[in-house]
């Protein structure tokens, strides 16, 4: 299990609704290469994650709602701890690995993409139809074995 990282701004919901409201997240590093922020809008914030791409430069995305208001339910409201883990987890399928640290497989990167559009409430036949015509042997085939 990978060691938590504690930032007292950040932690508590309590501690959060104090900080200003603002467009730029407040960071903290949660590990090698990877941030987790907090965007404090005038109602519910979010969290924001950010990665550096290996070239100088970095990435961000939004990984869930904060949990200022609702109660965390780990999949669209989350609180602190489960961003940590969801940052981690993205950054760990943006580098190509899977969450054993096995190469990332086509058929894989399908599951995860089929996820986010589920989380985000998209049309999942995007995935279905992709799979359709996905002969077997290519969705097992590695990911990183196709990048430019």
């Amino acid at each position: 299990m990978t060691r938590r990282t504690r930032d007292t701004k950040l932690e508590t919901r309590s501690a959060r609704l104090r900080l200003p409201a603002r467009k730029k997240p407040y960071f903290t590093s949660i590990g090698r290469g990877v941030s987790l922020g907090y965007r404090r809008n005038k109602t519910t914030g979010t969290w924001v994650m950010r990665a550096a791409d290996g070239q100088g430069g970095n990435w961000t995305k939004a990984i869930g709602a904060a949990d200022d208001f609702d109660e965390a339910d780990d999949k669209k409201v989350l609180d602190f701890w489960q961003a940590q883990d969801r940052a981690r987890a993205a950054a760990r399928a943006s580098y190509g690995r899977d969450d054993e640290g096995r190469p990332l497989t086509i058929g894989k990167a399908l599951d995860r993409y089929e996820a986010d559009i589920q989380i985000r409430g998209g049309d999942v036949g995007n995935v279905a139809r992709v799979r359709a015509h996905l002969p077997n042997h290519l969705a097992e085939k590695s990911v990183a074995r196709y990048r430019p």
